[in-house]
């Protein structure tokens, strides 16, 4: 018998909501400093989790992930900026990645084009 266990889409946790509404936020950016090397860790473990198919911890962290990177893309200049869009390039990627496994292809649309803005806006599409 073999231990492979096949994904099921039902094993995510329905936070397609909070999905939503971190995909469309147009608010003003949260106040602080962005701290590029804490977000580079943060998109790292997402892809880390879902790459190694552990789907139902991605869901919860991403929203506010996408939320502090669109704040950093906004707050930071320079190189810094560019570095935040390339980060930010990722993390909509396992969003749209993360959405299809769910099957929201409305929602995985969405965190796609932002994945292919944000590569664009790093300078390295």
């Amino acid at each position: 018998m073999s231990a492979y266990m096949p994904y099921k889409i039902h094993d995510i946790p329905s936070d397609i909501e909070t999905f939503a509404a971190a995909l469309v936020d147009c608010s003003a950016p949260l106040d602080g400093p962005a701290d590029l090397r804490a977000l580079a860790a943060s998109v790292a473990a997402a892809k880390q989790n879902y790459q190694a198919c552990r789907y139902s911890q991605v869901p919860a962290a991403l929203p506010p992930l996408l939320r502090r990177l669109r704040t950093a893309c906004t707050m930071l200049t320079g190189d810094q900026q560019l570095r935040a869009y390339a980060l930010s390039d990722e993390g909509h990627h396992v969003a749209a990645s993360i959405l299809l496994k769910h099957e929201d292809k409305g929602l995985a649309w969405l965190a796609a084009d932002r994945s292919v803005q944000a590569a664009h806006a790093s300078g390295n599409p």
